[in-house]
């Protein structure tokens, strides 16, 4: 398969290159991406190996009335903690050549240069077309949705969302790409089967926009979720609860429509929703302090491509590797639902064609 198709481009103005002034700014749009998901709330850090590591200490109650004898009480607990890191990359094999003959020849330096890896043609299609279409995919299939392979292939793959092992089919053909990260969602649903967070049933979400919003705050307010409540900051769910919820927050306390910045607040905390595009289709809504969140990130490949030249053609190789986690499990609450990866979201998401 061809890197492009140019056949309308050329059949509308012709296979040939003509200078009409055109230029990128005036000429040439392209597609809308998303740029803004789950992973602007996660905080960065470096790490150098494969998994990011962590430890929660905890201790039994110590205190206890005097006494003259010594009698040692309450003990501590470390428990570790562990997520692989995803690994990502992005291969494309250009030929810049075919874009001579059409209207955007401009950017093919006209064959002036023989040297394609430096045509303006490559720089333009990787910085405006193939990372930000990279990053809109790790948006909408990743950072909730992704689900890590366990690095083995078989002809007819395991896919088993009781185990959590996931298999693929070929390393020879382009991998899914939410098989590179295990995602919000499954990292979620792993440390509940574990009993390592803070599962509240709630139970349907209604569409009444009013009932959802107190159902939010009932949420919020449970008990499980009292020490926690007052260190989170943000709760998060999909763009459809929050739009949900604002209403339901506006019917309820009968807010001015001006007040658009109230509407995101839960009332009598200072938390506030965060409709995200990553969770779109998912029932979850999850909320977890800002310091536990945490984006370990290998510092020595970040989006850095190695550039090869094949006689007329050029390879571009990229690879990187980071995880959106948590330094706890224990400090996550969230909903019920998404817990489970069930044969509907395995035909939908994870079964490869």
């Amino acid at each position: 398969m061809e890197p492009y198709d140019l056949d309308e481009l050329i059949a509308e103005f012709g296979g040939r290159y003509q200078d009409e002034g055109q230029t990128l700014a005036s000429s040439v749009s392209t597609q809308l991406f998303h740029t803004m998901g789950l992973e602007r709330h996660f905080s960065a850090q470096p790490e150098d190996n494969d998994f990011f590591k962590s430890v929660y200490a905890t201790v039994d109650d110590v205190l206890q009335a005097f006494s003259i004898q010594f009698t040692p009480k309450g003990q501590a607990t470390f428990q570790p903690i562990q997520q692989r890191l995803g690994e990502f990359k992005l291969e494309k094999l250009e030929k810049p050549d075919l874009f001579r003959k059409t209207y955007m020849g401009f950017l093919s330096q006209h064959g002036k240069d023989a040297d394609r890896s430096t045509w303006g043609i490559l720089e333009w299609l990787l910085r405006e077309l193939y990372i930000p279409a990279a990053n809109d995919t790790f948006i909408r299939e990743v950072a909730y949705f992704g689900w890590q392979y366990n690095g083995t292939f078989a002809p007819t793959p395991t896919v088993n969302g009781t185990t959590l092992v996931r298999q693929l089919k070929s390393a020879l053909t382009p991998n899914p790409a939410n098989a590179s990260m295990d995602g919000i969602r499954t990292q979620i649903a792993r440390w509940a089967a574990a009993d390592r967070t803070v599962s509240i049933t709630v139970g349907a979400w209604s569409t009444d926009p009013a009932t959802f919003c107190t159902q939010i705050e009932n949420f919020v307010f449970n008990d499980a979720a009292k020490l926690l409540r007052t260190k989170c900051d943000l709760l998060f769910m999909s763009e459809v609860f929050a739009r949900r919820y604002r209403a339901g927050r506006r019917a309820k306390y009968n807010l001015n429509f001006g007040q658009v910045e109230d509407l995101d607040l839960i009332e009598d905390t200072s938390i506030r929703i965060s409709g995200e595009v990553d969770m779109e289709g998912s029932q979850n809504i999850w909320m977890t302090p800002m310091k536990n969140r945490v984006k370990p990130t290998r510092a020595k490949a970040q989006k850095l491509f190695d550039v090869q030249k094949i006689d007329r053609f050029v390879k571009y190789l990229g690879d990187w590797s980071f995880v959106l986690t948590f330094h706890v499990p224990e400090f996550i609450v969230h909903s019920e639902h998404d817990t489970d990866i069930d044969s509907a979201i395995i035909t939908a998401r994870y079964t490869e064609a």
